[in-house]
C-alpha cells in the first residue's frame, strides 16, 4: 500500500449536479463535455467498457482491448493532498497503474460474486473501480 492514501474509506460519491450550477463539487459542466468524447469511444471496437462488457477484467470481451472504467477520485487522493483536477488526475492514474503493476486489476475489477440481481443492476448502472460490494474502497 502507498503512504499517505486513505485506508478503509467509504464511498459516497455524489451523482452530477444540474448543468451551470455552481459551488464545491459540482460536476454537471464536466460530465456534459466528458458524455461527447465517451460516445466517441463507445464507437470504437478496441475499446470495452468495465461492467457493462463483463463483469470480470479476464472475461473474453476484454481481451485485446482497452478498458474503460468509472473511478471515484476523492477516495484515490492522499487526504494530505488539496482536491485539484491535476491532483485528482495524478492519483487516480497512480492508483490504477500501482493495482496494475501490483496485480491486482483482475481481483479488483472481478464481481462475479455479486448475486444476480445485483450483477444485473451493476450491468445497468455501472461499478467504481476499487470499490467493493460492502462499500469501501480497496487501496493498493
Amino acid at each position: 500500500m502507498r503512504a499517505g492514501r486513505p485506508t478503509g474509506v467509504a464511498a459516497t460519491p455524489k451523482p452530477a449536479d444540474a448543468v451551470g450550477g455552481m459551488g464545491l463539487g459540482i460536476v454537471g459542466g464536466q460530465t456534459i463535455c466528458g458524455l461527447r468524447w465517451l460516445a466517441d469511444l463507445a464507437e470504437r471496437p478496441d475499446v470495452a467498457w468495465w461492467p457493462f462488457d463483463g463483469l470480470k477484467l479476464n472475461s473474453p470481451e476484454f481481451v485485446g482491448k482497452h478498458v474503460g472504467v468509472e473511478i471515484y477520485p476523492s477516495a484515490l487522493r492522499p487526504r494530505s493532498v488539496p482536491q485539484t483536477d491535476d491532483n485528482d488526475a495524478k492519483h487516480s492514474v497512480q492508483y490504477v497503474h500501482d493495482a496494475d503493476v501490483a496485480g491486482m486489476l483482475p481481483r479488483l475489477m472481478d464481481l462475479s460474486s455479486l448475486t444476480p440481481q445485483a450483477a444485473h443492476q451493476v450491468r445497468l448502472e455501472g461499478w467504481i473501480l476499487g470499490l467493493v460490494p460492502h462499500g469501501v474502497i480497496v487501496l493498493v
